[in-house]
C-alpha cells in the first residue's frame, strides 16, 4: 500500500510519520495503516492527532508541506507561509503538488478554483509570445501558467514602465483589432 513513498516523522515527540503522498500514520512498530482523513468546511484534509493526551486536528497540507517542501529564507522574507495547491485540488497533498505562498496569492488561487469562471471576461485576451496561444482573459491565462489574476496584471502594470523583470507586454490580437492583449513571455 505504501511502496513508492518517501516517510518523514514529524512532531516534536516522532509519534507520527508523513508520506510525500499526503498520507499520514503512527510510528508504532506493527502499524502500517493511514489515520483517518476528514475534509474541513472549505474542503482541505486534516488529521487528528493525539499529542500529550490532547486532540490536534492538522491540516494534511501544512504537515507536508513542512516535511517534504523546502522553506527557503526568500519565502521567508517575502511572508510565503501559507499553501498553494499548485493543480488547485485541496485534496490532492502530493508534496511535488505544494509550495509555499503569501496568504493573499493562496486565497485567490484556492477562490479562482472554487468559484471557477467569472461570468463576464476579466481583462482583454492575452496572447502567450512561445506558442501563440491566446487566452480569453487573464482568468484563463493565470489558470494556464499557475498564476494568480493579481500576478497576471502586476505584470501587465510593470511593461509600461521599462521594468526588465516584465514578462508580458500589450499586443494587439489579430482577429480582435479593437481589443488589446497582453504578450506573456516564457
Amino acid at each position: 500500500m505504501f511502496e513508492n513513498e518517501r516517510w518523514q516523522y514529524f512532531g516534536e515527540s516522532n509519534k507520527y510519520l508523513v508520506s510525500d503522498h499526503g498520507r499520514i500514520k503512527r510510528a508504532m512498530a506493527g502499524e502500517d495503516k493511514a489515520l483517518a482523513q476528514h475534509l474541513n468546511p472549505k474542503g482541505a484534509p486534516y488529521v487528528i492527532l493525539y499529542v500529550g493526551g490532547d486532540r490536534v486536528y492538522k491540516q494534511v497540507n501544512t504537515i507536508v508541506a513542512s516535511a517534504f517542501v523546502p522553506h527557503t529564507a526568500e519565502n521567508v522574507s517575502h511572508q510565503e507561509n501559507f499553501i498553494w495547491h499548485n493543480d488547485g485540488n485541496q485534496r490532492n497533498c502530493y508534496a511535488e503538488n505544494l509550495k509555499w505562498a503569501r496568504r493573499s496569492l493562496v486565497l485567490e488561487w484556492n477562490s479562482m478554483h472554487r468559484d471557477g469562471p467569472p461570468l463576464e471576461p476579466v481583462s482583454a485576451p492575452i496572447r502567450n509570445c512561445s506558442s501563440g496561444t491566446v487566452y480569453f482573459d487573464a482568468y484563463d491565462a493565470a489558470i494556464a501558467f499557475g498564476m494568480t489574476m493579481t500576478q497576471i496584471f502586476f505584470e501587465i502594470e510593470r511593461w509600461p514602465m521599462g521594468d526588465p523583470k516584465a514578462t508580458l507586454s500589450y499586443h494587439a490580437v489579430a482577429d480582435r483589432p479593437h481589443m488589446r492583449s497582453v504578450h506573456i513571455i516564457h
